[in-house]
C-alpha cells in the first residue's frame, strides 16, 4: 500500500511514491492503473466535500484545515510562519489497488475539493456535518452525511444518499437497467431530477410531507396494513380430491381452480408485504427501483 501524508510529503520519499506536491494543501495521486477502474473513498467527519469527475487520470486533492482549537483532541492552529505536517488531526492518504482512500481527524480538514476521473466509483462519509457534493460522475455513488446537505449533479451511475439532517439534491443523466437507486433523509427534503425518458419504478414514502411530481406515473393499488381489527387474509382451503373415473374436462377445471387459489395466496402474502406506508408506480414502463424516503420533508420527482 502507498501512503501519503502531509510528513511523508515534505521529505524526500514523494518522489519514490510518485506523488506531486504543489503546496501543504495541493496533492495529487496517481492510480496504479489509470486504464482499470478507479476508486475514491473518503472519510472525512466535519468536513465540506466536493467530488467532481474531470478528464484526468489522477486524483487530484485540494483541502484547507480547521483553524482554532479542538478540546477533545488539543488541535491547534499553526503558529506564525508554520503549518502542520502532522498530528492526529493531518489529512490521511493510501492508494493501493487504484483505490485512493482519504481520512482525516475529528477537527481537521474542513474543505475538501477532489477531482478524479469521470468514471470513478465514489463513496463519501461526513461524520458530524458539512455539504457533500458530487458532480459528473459516471461511476457508482454512495454517499453519508448526518448533518449536512447531499447534492449530486449529473450523475450517470447508480446513487445511493443518505443523510439524517439535511436535504438532498439530485440530477441524473442516465439510468442503468439493471442499477437500484436509493436516497432517504430523515429530516430533509429530497429533490430529483430525471430524463425525461427514464425508466424506472418510483417507490417512495413521506411520512409528514408530500410526494409530487411532473412525471406520468402509473401508480399501483395502495394497501392497509393489516392489523388486530383487520387480520390477513388465511389460506384457501384444500380442494377435494377427483374421484378416480373424473373426465378431463373435471381434471383441467379443478387444475384451474387451485392455480387460482395459488395466485390469490401469493396475491396476499403480497399485499400484507406492501403494506408498509409506500407509494409505488411506473414511469415510461417501468425499469430499476428507485426508493425515496423522509420523515420530516417532501419529495420532489422531476422530469428533465
Amino acid at each position: 500500500m502507498r501512503t501519503f501524508n502531509t510528513f511523508l510529503m515534505a521529505a524526500t520519499a514523494v518522489a519514490a511514491l510518485a506523488v506531486a506536491q504543489d503546496t501543504a494543501q495541493h496533492l495529487v495521486v496517481p492510480f496504479t492503473d489509470p486504464a482499470a477502474q478507479h476508486k475514491l473513498e473518503v472519510t472525512l467527519p466535519m468536513a465540506s466535500i466536493t467530488v467532481r469527475g474531470t478528464q484526468r487520470r489522477d486524483a487530484a486533492i485540494d483541502y484547507d484545515y480547521r483553524d482554532g482549537v479542538s478540546p477533545r483532541r488539543g488541535s491547534q492552529a499553526p503558529p506564525p510562519g508554520m503549518h502542520r505536517i502532522g498530528g492526529a488531526n493531518a489529512l490521511d492518504v493510501t492508494q493501493d489497488g487504484n483505490v485512493v482512500r482519504i481520512t482525516g481527524g475529528f477537527m481537521g480538514v474542513r474543505d475538501a475539493t477532489i477531482e478524479v476521473p469521470a468514471q470513478t466509483s465514489v463513496t463519501i462519509s461526513s461524520g458530524v456535518g458539512g455539504k457533500i457534493s458530487v458532480e459528473n460522475v459516471s461511476g457508482e455513488i454512495e454517499v453519508s452525511d448526518v448533518n449536512g446537505q447531499i447534492v449530486i449533479i449529473n450523475a450517470s451511475g447508480p446513487v445511493v444518499a443518505q443523510s439524517t439532517n439535511g436535504n438532498i439534491t439530485a440530477s441524473i443523466s442516465r439510468i442503468l437497467p439493471d442499477k437500484n437507486m436509493s436516497f432517504s433523509t430523515f429530516n430533509g427534503d429530497i429533490d430529483l431530477t430525471l430524463p425525461a425518458d427514464a425508466k424506472a419504478t418510483l417507490k417512495g414514502r413521506a411520512d409528514n410531507g408530500d410526494i409530487f411530481t411532473d412525471f406520468d406515473v402509473k401508480l399501483e393499488p395502495r394497501t392497509i396494513q393489516p392489523s388486530a381489527t383487520q387480520p390477513p387474509q388465511p389460506p384457501q382451503p384444500p380442494q377435494p380430491p377427483l374421484p378416480p373415473n373424473a373426465s378431463q374436462a373435471d381434471r383441467d377445471r379443478a387444475r384451474a381452480e387451485r392455480d387460482k387459489a395459488r395466485a390469490q395466496e401469493r396475491a396476499n402474502r403480497e399485499k400484507e408485504r406492501r403494506s408498509d406506508g409506500y407509494v409505488q408506480g411506473t414511469i415510461n414502463g417501468g425499469g430499476p427501483e428507485i426508493q425515496f424516503t423522509t420523515f420530516n420533508g417532501r419529495i420532489l420527482i422531476h422530469k428533465k
